[in-house]
């Protein structure tokens, strides 16, 4: 098609040029027919005067203006033919081109491939790195439409090419009920906004190290997810990427995590541990609100700020662990709420009671106790080399010998029956 069109163009250009060198006779031959009147005029050696002119002369006169008049008719009747001609070229030229520039942008935009049993839909990203992404749509209509268990491939092809997998784009699997689980290959960085938002049916999700950034609401409404672990490749849990996932039950933060964003667990009800990692330096507003199901929750030294309402209505909440020396600042408003200062207990370390006694909120906890956090890493229990667990009771003191009852354990709350 390209070659054709190419074909057309020179032929038009090629008419244009026949076009004014007929032009250019045509123009010749009138000035031809000009001089010889001029040229009669002289020989006669009086001037033209038709009124008073003999019959040669008047013959003459006649016969030039004539020849003059066959010349402009035929000019513009050949000027017209060569008009529609270049028309014609013009138009059949264009049609191609645009013929041609249609098929390679379809060629280089969306294409099928099937893997695994599913169709799916991918949009070429950058077509000399031959790489690509899982079609992204809009907030009402989904990218692609799947359902049961589902392994998206590294590498697919398109005709002749082959492209590389890097990006699931924003809303590619929205609304996707029937999606029970997802496995990512490690050839993807980046999950979209609302990739997987609204897919209430997914019950596991493998996300490799590779991806580098998980935008915000990517499972939010994902009912049946139960765990998750995500990779350690990213550095912000985004905003509401998990709201609403109330079958969630536990989570694994990873450390190069350093901010927990706005309402990222809000909703998750069922959530009974949350490991914050000592990389964290905030945690914003509405981070776990709604976590009803939390009963303990260990706020490691990195933090510095924690957000307005980060854990309200965390009601199931019987003990918060603080293991920074100053206490986090609460700038947005109360982090907790009122039945949790009533209830929870405040633990906090050792010789520290009376700055987090007198600190704005943190001094609403009714019940305060200090501990001794040494060998807490990361915000969870264990050896400082990591080599052996190590035992705390519930008032955060260091047990040699594991006893009944109700002990920390990694971090964890576990009864020893």
């Amino acid at each position: 098609v390209f070659i054709f069109s190419c074909y057309y163009c020179i032929c038009t250009y090629m008419i244009i040029c026949v076009r004014k060198w007929c032009i250019g006779i045509l123009y010749k031959h009138i000035g031809v027919g000009f001089a010889l009147l001029v040229q009669q005029h002289r020989a006669m050696r009086r001037p033209l005067n038709v009124g008073r002119a003999t019959g040669s002369d008047l013959h003459a006169f006649l016969f030039i203006v004539k020849c003059q008049y066959f010349y402009l008719r035929r000019y513009w009747e050949v000027d017209r033919h060569f008009k529609k001609i270049t028309m014609k070229y013009f138009l059949l030229s264009f049609m191609l081109v645009f013929t041609c520039i249609t098929a390679f942008a379809s060629d280089i935009g969306d294409f099928a491939y099937e893997y695994e049993g599913q169709t799916l839909t991918y949009t070429v990203m950058d077509e000399e790195a031959g790489t690509c992404g899982l079609k992204g749509g809009d907030e009402w209509t989904s990218g692609n439409n799947v359902s049961g268990d589902l392994i998206i491939p590294s590498m697919v092809r398109n005709s002749q090419h082959i492209y590389k997998v890097i990006e699931i784009l924003s809303y590619a699997f929205e609304g996707c009920t029937g999606l029970t689980s997802v496995t990512i290959p490690n050839s993807v960085t980046n999950i979209g906004i609302s990739a997987f938002k609204g897919c209430s049916g997914l019950t596991s999700v493998t996300i490799p190290n590779s991806v580098t950034n998980i935008s915000y609401s990517a499972f939010e409404g994902c009912s049946g997810l139960t765990s998750v672990t995500i990779s350690n490749s990213v550095t912000s849990i985004n905003g509401r990427m998990f709201y609403g996932c109330s079958g969630l039950t536990s989570v694994t933060i990873p450390n190069s995590v350093m901010s927990i964003k706005y309402c990222a667990f809000e909703g998750c009800s069922s959530l009974t541990s949350v490991t914050i990692p000592n990389g964290v330096t905030s945690i914003e507003n509405s981070a776990f609100e709604g976590c009803s199901g939390l009963t303990s929750v260990t706020i490691p030294n990195s933090v510095t700020n924690i957000g307005i309402f980060a854990f309200k209505v965390c009601n199931g909440l019987t003990g918060v662990y603080s293991l920074n020396s100053s206490p986090p600042s609460c700038n947005d408003g109360d982090p907790f709420s009122d039945n949790i200062y009533m209830n929870a207990m405040l633990y906090v370390p050792e010789g520290f009671m009376e700055a987090y006694g007198n600190a704005e909120y943190w001094k609403k906890f009714q019940k305060i106790k200090d501990f001794t956090p040494t060998g807490i890493k990361n915000g969870i229990g264990a050896d400082v080399n990591g080599r052996r667990k190590v035992y705390y009771d519930i008032n955060g003191r260091r047990l040699s010998v594991l006893k009944k009852g109700l002990s920390i354990i990694n971090g964890k709350k576990v009864i020893v029956k």
